[in-house]
């Protein structure tokens, strides 16, 4: 593993060309300034100097549009037509359906690329094949031969004055062209943000899945569950079977009606097919098939959490669809598929003194399952004497509704701001967030500067059997995973 302070140091190279760059363009530099100041030969450093809007809060639905991208692909030869998608959106359990079907069509001999985004500590994390990142050489050598096209499109953007090509579209570009080139199988492909105007829908899957809907992004999505349902919902092909896991009333309607309309099979969680949950297993039931129902008993997802058994069941249907095309995936498969499944980042444990526990629950919903977790579904937790939370957030999201659930269950609180990214929101309006919460004096509540000083802060509590969770943003997540995963010598 590369050395933890030279991995730091070029994350915020990058985010500091990114910044530059994205205020050159807002001050009407061109896209002739992309690579002046960079390596030439660097591609991959000039992939990062592209405007990236994960990393910013002021984005309107506008910026969002689908013909840019296509005119990329197909100058490219249409590389997202190549290979058979599984297109999955949905507010949150993308990824996580995502690393389950991938798993599942994997280990049914499969050769299977995934796609997931944001990345936690490295670019290479959203694009696998056969379970293995992208290399940062196979990177480079797929970004230089899209150079040319990028290059075209770049000089077109500057001679009329519109947007070039950004961070996603590019990243989205490179795997498409990576899968296409390996000669994948199956590409499960998570939506980044949406659905209808999301980069990724340009493809032509042969299973759609919509995990659930909740508010999150309101500013680009609409304000309400039926108008994020209705996004979520544009990635729904005719023709294209899709999976529903949504079960609240309004938003759900929106889908099937949707579904209706673009002419495609909707099989719904809790209809169509549906799970029998314990603590440590479920049974999946399902009428997807033209056959007799079908059961599938003791499967274990390896991610702890009831969510993550309905995640696993999602993406059991989406493989249901494709048995139902002629896709041979055996009931081993899945039990192996769904057992063999892991994601960095949901509910990870970090085992040692203290115990750390990662999850990147970012919005009411991911911290209220992150909350029933915690209590029902992790024995480190349970049986801690002492607890601590390390949390930071993004500017723009409700910071009061993601603490509700959690602050309760901890007797130390440190909040932060995470650094590698400017959407973090500051550390002071958080604790004050915090502390108008927790009015019963029951929970410690104090600041730290950054993330690292709110680390040591807590390996410095001194009690038995401690555990400390580490939530609230991808970001704050990604900063701190890479060193503990580095100081504690494992694999990951």
């Amino acid at each position: 593993m590369a050395d933890s302070a030279l991995v730091a140091g070029r994350i915020r190279y990058q985010n500091l060309i990114s910044k530059f760059l994205h205020i050159g363009f807002m001050n009407g530099l061109r896209p002739k300034a992309v690579g002046l100041t960079l390596n030439s030969n660097d591609h991959i450093e000039r992939l990062f100097a592209r405007i990236n809007y994960e990393k910013q809060t002021r984005v309107a639905s506008d910026d969002f549009k689908l013909n840019q991208m296509l005119q990329f692909l197909k100058q490219l030869g249409d590389p997202h037509l190549k290979c058979p998608v599984v297109h999955v959106a949905g507010t949150k359990g993308k990824g996580s359906v995502c690393a389950f079907a991938g798993s599942i069509l994997a280990q049914a001999g499969y050769k299977v690329g995934i796609y997931t985004s944001p990345h936690l500590e490295r670019i290479n994390q959203r694009i696998q094949l056969d379970g293995l990142e992208i290399s940062d050489q196979q990177l480079n050598q797929v970004l230089a031969k899209l150079d040319p096209v990028l290059r075209q499109m770049d000089a077109q953007a500057n001679r009329d004055g519109s947007k070039p090509l950004t961070f996603f579209e590019v990243i989205t570009g490179v795997a498409f062209q990576f899968f296409a080139d390996a000669g994948a199988d199956a590409v499960v492909l998570e939506v980044g943000m949406g659905g209808r105007l999301d980069s990724t829908n340009v493809c032509q899957p042969e299973v759609c899945v919509i995990t659930n809907i909740s508010l999150d992004h309101t500013r680009q999505l609409g304000a309400s569950t039926d108008k994020i349902a209705a996004e979520k919902a544009g990635i729904l092909k005719p023709g294209v079977p899709a999976i529903c896991g949504e079960t609240n009333e309004l938003p759900k309607r929106v889908i099937h009606d949707i579904a209706h309309s673009v002419g495609c099979s909707l099989y719904q969680l809790d209809r169509d097919f549906r799970i029998d949950s314990s603590q440590s297993d479920f049974e999946y039931w399902s009428q997807i098939a033209a056959d007799d129902e079908k059961k599938i008993s003791k499967l274990q997802p390896s991610m702890a959490g009831a969510h993550q058994q309905t995640n696993a069941a999602l993406a059991i249907a989406a493989c249901e669809a494709l048995i139902e095309k002629g896709w041979e995936i055996s009931e081993e498969n899945v039990s192996r598929g769904i057992r063999g499944a892991s994601l960095p980042g949901r509910c990870e444990i970090i085992s040692g003194d203290p115990t750390f526990i990662l999850d990147m629950a970012h919005n009411e919903a991911s911290a209220t399952a992150l909350s029933e977790t915690l209590a029902s579904s992790v024995a480190a937790f349970a049986e801690a004497q002492s607890r601590t939370m390390i949390f930071a957030a993004s500017r723009e999201k409700d910071v009061e509704k993601i603490l509700s659930p959690l602050l309760p269950m901890f007797d130390r609180v440190i909040v932060t701001k995470y650094q590698e990214n400017p959407r973090g929101r500051s550390a002071q309006e958080v604790l004050d967030i915090a502390q108008n919460l927790e009015t019963g004096s029951k929970v410690q509540i104090e600041i730290a500067t950054l993330p690292a000083e709110a680390l040591e802060k807590a390996k410095r509590i001194d009690s038995p059997d401690h555990v400390v969770c580490i939530t609230g943003s991808v970001f704050l997540v990604a900063e701190l995973r890479s060193v503990l995963i580095a100081k504690s010598g494992i694999d990951r």
